[in-house]
C-alpha cells in the first residue's frame, strides 16, 4: 500500500519587509540622483565609477529622502495587518542609518494619520563600511535573526529580484514587490 506523507513547513511569527522599494517609494529620489550623476543615463548600471560616486552621494542624502520619498500605502496596510495578527514584523534595510531613521519617521507620521499600527519589532540597517551586495547582506542578517529568534522567518518582502532569488534558493519564502503587483518566485 502506498502512503503519502506531507511535511508542513513550520510557520513563524516573524515577517520581514524591505524599507526602500517596499514600504517606501524612493523612485523620485533615485531619478534625481541618477540625473545629477549623468543626465543621459537610464539606470545606475550605466554610470561610470566617478558618476556612481556622485549618484550614491545624492541618493544617500537624508534631506532628499525626506523631501522626495513617499510612503507606500499598500505595503503599510499589509504591515498593519501582520501587526494586528500578532506577528513580529522586522524591517531589514540595505541602506544607511540616517536614511532609515528619516524614512521611519515619515512612515510613523502617515501611519498615525491613517490609523495604522506601525510597530516594527526590530529594525536592521547597513552599517558604515558594509559594501556587500544586497542578497548576501540580507541573507546573512536573516540567518542571524533566525539564530537569535530560534525560528525561521515566515516570509520576506523585497523589491530586488536578485534578493528574492537568493532567498528562495536558500529555502526562504519570499515575495517580489513590484509596482504594487507582488509575485512569489521559485
Amino acid at each position: 500500500m502506498n502512503t503519502i506523507q506531507i511535511y508542513k513547513k513550520e510557520v513563524s511569527d516573524f515577517i520581514i519587509f524591505d524599507l526602500e522599494g517596499v514600504l517606501i517609494d524612493n523612485g523620485e529620489r533615485y531619478n534625481k540622483a541618477l540625473k545629477a550623476a549623468n543626465p543621459n543615463a537610464k539606470n545606475d548600471s550605466e554610470l561610470k565609477p566617478y558618476e556612481k560616486r556622485r549618484f550614491w552621494r545624492y541618493f544617500f542624502d537624508p534631506n532628499l529622502a525626506l523631501k522626495l520619498d513617499k510612503v507606500n500605502l499598500k505595503a503599510l496596510e499589509l504591515f498593519d495587518s501582520y501587526v494586528k495578527q500578532g506577528k513580529k514584523v522586522i524591517i531589514l534595510s540595505g541602506t544607511r542609518k540616517e536614511i532609515v531613521k528619516t524614512l521611519l519617521d515619515k512612515i510613523k507620521e502617515v501611519a498615525r494619520k491613517k490609523g495604522y499600527r506601525f510597530e516594527p519589532y526590530i529594525v536592521i540597517w547597513r552599517t558604515k563600511g558594509d559594501y556587500r551586495k544586497a542578497p548576501e547582506f540580507k541573507l546573512n542578517k536573516i540567518r542571524e535573526l533566525e539564530k537569535l529568534l530560534g525560528e525561521p522567518v515566515e516570509i520576506v518582502y523585497d523589491d530586488k529580484e536578485e534578493v528574492i532569488k537568493k532567498m528562495t534558493r536558500e529555502g526562504i519564502n519570499a515575495v517580489l514587490w513590484r509596482n504594487h503587483k507582488n509575485k512569489k518566485l521559485g
